[in-house]
């Protein structure tokens, strides 16, 4: 099966990821050797995309990575699994914008409950999930995906949240530090979805104070890099 229709759908380019950063819901390619299992030859020019499950399996006293191989799974038969666990409200889908994540719930964040009420019934009809061992992951790239046809036509508030082919995730990275110093939060501290919307409401009041601050940030940073 190809990754052409995948990689026609990133935006934003690609930034390089320390594997202690990484997430679900995150897409990302990697060279991947643990000694026994190595990249096959032909996929060094096109590098395996993952969409990103569990990070912290370590159960087999190795920790182990579960991710979607991309590659065995057509895009509509993925955008369709995905659209049982998306997310619409905006302060949330600002928040996976900054994260550079995949606008999803954050049952994400729970494996087990995840596998159990969505993976074993659906996606499983594919092979295309996957496990790495975590110590042979190398040359790790983040990417983003353009997810807007997850949502219909008339949701353009939606749409207009997430990363797109206009954006570049650097800027975007930028953005969150600006965001963090204000927010006087580390950047590398994972906030889950509650407690980031009562941080963010305690400082700005509504979503739309968030909304137009963010977008202020936005063009700070575009005005900079344009410097």
């Amino acid at each position: 099966m190809s990754l052409a229709p995948y990689y026609r759908k990133l935006v934003g380019g690609n930034v390089r990821l320390p594997k202690t950063q990484l997430r679900p819901g995150h897409v990302v390619s990697f060279k991947y050797s643990t000694g026994k299992v190595s990249q096959a030859p032909s996929s060094k020019r096109v590098p395996r995309l993952v969409f990103i499950l569990n990070t912290k399996d370590s159960r087999t006293g190795s920790r182990l990575i579960h991710g979607v191989s991309l590659e065995h799974i057509p895009w509509g038969q993925f955008r369709t699994f995905m659209k049982k666990v998306l997310v619409e409200d905006t302060l949330t889908l600002i928040k996976r914008r900054y994260e550079i994540r995949g606008p999803f719930d954050e049952i994400l964040e729970r494996p087990l409950t995840y596998y159990q009420n969505y993976i074993k019934g659906g996606i499983l009809n594919w092979d295309c999930y996957r496990t790495y061992e975590f110590r042979g992951i190398n040359n790790l790239k983040l990417w983003a995906l353009d997810y807007k046809t997850l949502f219909p036509s008339s949701h353009q508030q939606s749409r207009s949240q997430l990363i797109n082919n206009q954006d570049d995730i650097r800027l975007i990275q930028s953005e969150t530090r600006v965001l963090n110093e204000v927010m006087n939060m580390k950047t590398n501290r994972h906030i889950n979805d509650n407690r980031y919307r009562k941080l963010i409401l305690d400082r700005f009041g509504t979503v739309d104070n968030f909304s137009n601050a963010v977008e202020d940030i936005e063009n700070y940073i575009d005005k900079t890099n344009e410097k």
